[in-house]
């Protein structure tokens, strides 16, 4: 919960990475927290897919670092030249990052493989922290995204998968696997 507070304050983009993996790297123990076979295949799948999200943060931090006019890489900075640089590959790389640490689909394998963990550790993990982080990068970054290809990518994938979740609730014999499919797809 600590790493997930720090998170949501970092301007600063090595920080907000920090904190970042320090949640995949508590989401891995957590859900490996059994110790049996199926416990410790998902949460590898958790840990390689999550840390795919912490690589398209350091491709941001490099863009940032390595471009001229943007100087410390921080979401103020990237947020300030973006209409003066024009570029938006750090934006699209974050919006990624926070794709696939929201679970959302085609990335929702690694939640669906956390509920083996202890009920506790499933529901912090579905409900309030990790997932949460998508929507935020998302909010955070969206005066940059708005009106361009990510943010309509993004708009049409979600209006997408919100469809679809919602077909695939309906065809869902059970109260508990209608409630996991619908916030796995539908968190914008």
């Amino acid at each position: 919960m600590a790493a997930m507070n720090l998170l949501a304050a970092a301007d600063n983009l090595e920080y907000f990475y920090f904190f970042f993996e320090l949640t995949t790297l508590a989401s891995y123990l957590l859900i490996r927290f059994r110790k049996d076979e199926e416990s410790k295949k998902n949460a590898l799948t958790a840990l390689w897919m999550n840390l795919i999200g912490g690589l398209a943060i350091l491709g941001a931090i490099a863009y940032a670092i390595f471009t001229p006019g943007y100087g410390v890489p921080s979401f103020s900075s990237l947020l300030a030249n973006a209409p003066t640089v024009g570029i938006i590959l750090p934006f699209a790389l974050l919006a990624i990052a926070g794709l696939i640490k929201g679970a959302q689909y085609p990335f929702s394998k690694w939640l669906i493989g956390a509920m083996v963990a202890p009920t506790p550790v499933s529901a912090l993990l579905h409900s309030s922290t990790m997932v949460k982080i998508a929507p935020f990068i998302i909010l955070r970054i969206s005066p940059a995204i708005k009106g361009t290809n990510v943010g309509l990518v993004i708009i049409g994938l979600t209006a997408f998968v919100f469809i679809a979740a919602a077909i695939g609730a309906l065809a869902q014999n059970t109260f508990k696997k209608c409630w996991l499919i619908l916030p796995l797809h539908c968190w914008l």
